[in-house]
């Protein structure tokens, strides 16, 4: 191996190695960080970095004052997802079933007309309208890969629509969600 050689390789492993000194160095204290973090977000205290906000799904949005609109503030999306072999072997690969539900107090969901999902172009039917209130506009499908799922949701009396996105996960053993 030449000098030329052996200095490359210095270069291209000078930075993991230091980050692993650092990490083996300050372990403990990086461990205790990460174990906070998760902690903090399954009790469902928030967690932010920057324009980052994680937190657990809040069991209540607040409704619109009188005379003001509904917006994205007083609506979600959540979504869970769960394996469904059953249809491995016709599909060829690892099959989940997804489900997604609107979430918003009683009297949003109310005003809500329709919502317009927009699924991962890759879907025979990507483009799927849910009109439904008493199952909270549920979608349900196949699905084999992540993706961002896009909501337009239609409110009565209101011009704007409100729209919304969600990152749609996969997991193995997601719980379904219960209607409302």
């Amino acid at each position: 191996m030449t000098t030329e050689q052996i200095i490359d390789l210095i270069d291209k492993i000078r930075w993991p190695f230091l980050i692993l000194i650092f990490y083996l160095i300050n372990s403990r204290r990086i461990n205790r960080l990460i174990e906070t973090l998760v902690l903090r977000v399954e009790n469902g205290a928030p967690f932010e970095v920057s324009s980052l906000k994680v937190g657990q799904i809040p069991i209540s949005l607040p409704s619109p004052k009188a005379n003001e609109k509904i917006t994205e503030n007083n609506i979600a999306l959540i979504h869970s997802s769960w394996r469904y072999q059953k249809k491995d072997k016709e599909f060829r690969q690892k099959m989940y079933v997804i489900q997604i539900l609107v979430q918003a107090n009683d009297d949003v969901l109310d005003k809500i007309e329709y919502v317009k999902y927009s699924l991962h172009p890759s879907y025979p039917n990507p483009i799927q309208t849910k009109t439904d209130r008493r199952n909270q506009f549920q979608l349900k499908e196949l699905a084999w890969g992540e993706f961002n799922l896009k909501a337009e949701v239609k409110i009565m009396d209101q011009e704007e629509v409100v729209n919304l996105t969600r990152f749609i996960n996969l997991t193995e053993t997601g719980e379904y969600l219960s209607k409302h």
